[in-house]
């Protein structure tokens, strides 16, 4: 479908919306668009269908409950229509966890505040027990199809298999988990003039192992970088995620990283020529040591 008819649609759900620049993507159904509703700057989603859209209200819902509470920001929701979803607009930018230590640290302790709230007994599990186990085989099959397609990745069948394991002794070892944004990466982070850091994109909210996102987000760090942040991370909040916990998170984050982007190169989305270096990369990645 054309971003035209996509906006004309968002324009139907929201009598007297002013949509402006786009924000995000026209793809399958999708859009973001900043616009101005009944006086308001808001951001104004669609979703390829009302049941994503139901999905993400009700996980901002309860985001903002359970961590609105403990200072910890999320996107006000401003209105809903079937498969329209209106957010209050956050002026930001996003951060440079390559660069900047005060941005990691905000993304660290933010994450930290989620692990320290108790879970409610029926939030989800995208990235915990029999949801995790069920990620974890998906993304073997998706690097063996990989792997035997493309044999600048044949060699890495058995650093694969061995991080597979590893993830997957992981999925047993925290019954509880913690609670996850389920896509804390930088692309859905912003950081206000305030200084304070607003996660979007709350539609994988729920229960994570301890250790999965915030091995996740450093992950994205070359390694000296990621050095100095597990040192810094290590002193200052190992009690929340033990340094046993942040490294099988790391294990789980490898595979589902390097899962994403073979998925990618196979179906031909977001594919570039450094697909497979970026895999191999995130394959090889040595576990650091403390």
């Amino acid at each position: 479908m054309e971003e035209s008819e996509l906006r004309m649609e968002l324009g139907r759900l929201f009598h007297g919306i002013e949509l402006g620049a786009s924000l995000g993507g026209s793809s399958g159904g999708r859009l973001v668009v900043r616009a101005s509703y009944k006086g308001m700057d808001v951001i104004a989603k669609l979703h390829p269908q009302t049941n994503t859209a139901g999905q993400e209200v009700k996980a901002l819902k309860a985001a903002k409950g359970l961590l609105g509470g403990v200072g910890l920001r999320v996107p006000m929701l401003i209105g809903t229509a079937d498969r329209g979803i209106l957010l209050e607009f956050i002026e930001g930018r996003t951060p440079n966890l390559a660069g900047d230590d005060h941005h990691l640290r905000l993304c660290v302790e933010y994450l930290a505040g989620m692990a320290r709230i108790g879970i409610p007994r029926n939030m989800t599990s995208h990235y915990h027990g029999a949801g995790l186990r069920q990620r974890l085989e998906h993304e073997r099959v998706v690097f063996e199809t990989a792997a035997s397609r493309f044999h600048e990745l044949s060699d890495l069948r058995a650093d694969f298999e061995d991080i597979v394991v590893a993830a997957a002794a992981a999925v047993d070892s925290d019954p509880e988990g913690v609670m996850a944004h389920g896509d804390f990466q930088p692309q859905n982070l912003l950081v206000t003039a305030s200084g304070e850091l607003v996660p979007v994109d709350w539609s994988d909210f729920g229960r994570a192992h301890r250790g999965y996102e915030i091995a996740n987000l450093l992950l994205r760090l070359n390694p000296e970088r990621m050095r100095s942040a597990f040192l810094w991370y290590g002193n200052a909040l190992d009690r929340v995620v033990p340094a046993e916990c942040l490294a099988e998170g790391l294990a789980i984050a490898r595979v589902i990283r390097a899962g994403g982007v073979l998925r990618q190169l196979l179906s031909g989305t977001g594919c570039n020529e450094n697909s497979i270096a970026i895999a191999r990369r995130i394959l090889l990645r040595k576990q650091h040591q403390k």
